[in-house]
């Protein structure tokens, strides 16, 4: 959720300890405060979220206007406040002491006037009052603090782009430190670049490449720490797009199971140099003559290991190679016979593919099954049913939400966030082979292959316990929701898919008419 407020002018340090305060009061909420600067006549925005697991950090977050184009400037977390300040000003392009200096003689001013204020409501706020005076010790703190500051925390919690980046931002010089289980690397920046990297993956360029792609360990910087090794020119920009780009190659090898000791083998031996140049065309824009020459050195004997120890390549270069001779299906992993068998190399799946599918088969406003794609998995399961004793239930259900007994309003159709908790809990309590999916109307339906009408029942009764113990029926009457379930079956009840969906709606149909939650198909023969 998301709190709006507007402030007069820049956050003076007193400001920025009422937003904390706020913020951990609030800690559900992301408080956003923003303001019009009248010299540059641009509006800013800063963001902060309190982080029960940082240790008493915020995560602040600075923006260049305060619409939807709102442009993010920075981003941090730290609990240090004067690092934010020094960072607002260096944003609006305000010089650090004259900055101290101005909020300085605010807080005195509003001291003397000696009112008491209220902490900022959502917008038109046009003043913030302070907590409590800020001390001269912390006015001198501000005014001596160095661009460079010292940062440390997790990249659970900061990604070490976002880290790179604040450093550049802040114009900050040192060393950065990065360790995770057994890798480590010394990152030297000077004025927010990058200059010199060495680790346990080498030193240079590739080895902050590779840094690049790490989603955990810790961070230490160290400000004004030199060094006059000059290992790499290239811009942060270029380095964060190579970085991501590496580990998604990266990724992408492991997913198909390569290893050193994987043979290559070429898939299209016969393909003539202007048609391998016409194929690697449609992949990553890499250097064609070292395609060629890995291309070349694949011989249906050497090993991945080989291969890179005839090149002897960084892996920021040989890795992008590999995945595209691969992607472009020139090259492909060699069938290995182990012990008499065939050990095959898994083919690579895109999962992009998979989900761009599914994607058209789902509402985009609850993630449901559509109707339509609904009648095609049912007619499906049906079939591959067809003449065997196997069970396929199927299970109809209207959910209404119940308004309050002094409205005069009746039952109407879930709000968003309860189609969301519905869908959460019947996904924690369904099988992986059960399917959840709208059916006509306003009304839900789940397939259950190979399961009998009691299993269904069940299934039912857990979808109803725990909506009624979920968590948003806070505040509501105890009857909040009204829910009718309906249950029939192939071939136990029915033989035939059309005769199936009238099962299932007849049985929800009598549960809804006589106030029942569930009803099987069965109960009515009876």
């Amino acid at each position: 959720m998301v709190k709006l407020h507007r402030v007069p002018s820049r956050p003076t340090d007193v400001d920025l300890r009422t937003f904390v305060d706020a913020a951990v009061r609030e800690r559900d909420k992301r408080h956003h405060y923003f303001w019009k600067d009248e010299q540059k006549n641009s509006e800013f925005m800063l963001a902060v979220k309190y982080l029960p697991s940082a240790e008493g950090a915020m995560e602040w977050r600075m923006y260049l206007g305060s619409g939807t184009d709102a442009r993010e400037i920075w981003f941090h977390i730290t609990p240090d406040l004067a690092m934010i300040y020094s960072m607002i000003a260096k944003a609006v392009g305000v010089d650090l002491e004259e900055a101290v200096k101005e909020d300085a003689r605010i807080t005195q001013k509003s001291l003397k006037a000696a009112k008491p204020h209220k902490i900022a409501e959502p917008l038109n706020t046009t003043t913030f009052g302070s907590i409590d005076p800020v001390t001269e010790e912390e006015l001198t703190r501000f005014r001596s603090r160095a661009r460079e500051e010292a940062l440390s925390g997790d990249l659970k919690l900061v990604h070490i782009t976002n880290l790179l980046q604040s450093i550049a931002m802040g114009n900050m010089s040192g060393r950065l430190n990065v360790r995770k289980r057994h890798s480590s690397v010394e990152i030297y920046v000077e004025n927010g670049a990058p200059v010199h990297a060495i680790g346990t993956m080498g030193d240079g360029v590739d080895c902050l490449l590779q840094a690049i792609g790490w989603q955990e360990g810790n961070f230490h910087f160290e400000p004004n720490l030199k060094t006059d090794c000059r290992t790499i020119n290239q811009s942060l920009s270029w380095i964060i797009m190579q970085g991501v780009k590496l580990q998604d190659n990266t990724d992408y090898l492991k997913t198909i199971g390569l290893s050193g000791d994987s043979v290559l083998v070429r898939t299209r031996p016969e393909t003539t140099e202007h048609e391998f140049e016409l194929i690697m065309a449609r992949g990553e824009p890499l250097d064609m003559d070292l395609l060629k020459r890995h291309y070349l050195a694949v011989d249906d004997r050497r090993s991945l290991k080989d291969i890179n120890d005839l090149f002897n390549l960084p892996r920021s270069q040989w890795v992008p190679v590999i995945a595209n001779l691969i992607k472009c299906e020139l090259v492909s992993i060699k069938k290995v016979v182990r012990g008499g068998k065939i050990v095959v190399e898994p083919k690579h799946i895109d999962r992009n593919l998979i989900d761009a599918t599914v994607g058209h088969l789902l509402r985009q406003d609850t993630g449901f099954f559509t109707y339509s794609a609904f009648l095609y998995m049912l007619g499906h399961d049906a079939e591959v049913r067809a003449g065997s004793d196997r069970s396929l239930s199927l299970m109809v259900f209207e959910v209404r939400q119940m308004p309050p007994s002094t409205s005069l309003v009746g039952p109407t159709h879930l709000s968003p966030p309860a189609m969301q908790e519905l869908a959460r809990r019947i996904n924690e309590l369904k099988r992986p082979s059960d399917t959840l999916a709208h059916y006509e109307g306003h009304d839900f339906a789940i397939i259950m292959p190979d399961a009998k009408p009691a299993a269904a029942l069940v299934l039912a009764e857990r979808i109803m316990q725990s909506m009624m113990t979920s968590s948003i029926v806070k505040g509501l009457e105890p009857n909040w929701l009204q829910m009718s379930f309906g249950v029939a079956a192939i071939p136990d009840d029915v033989d035939n898919v059309a005769s199936l969906l009238s099962a299932a709606e007849m049985a929800k149909n009598n549960a809804k008419a006589n106030g029942k939650p569930i009803v099987l198909l069965r109960d009515l023969d009876a």
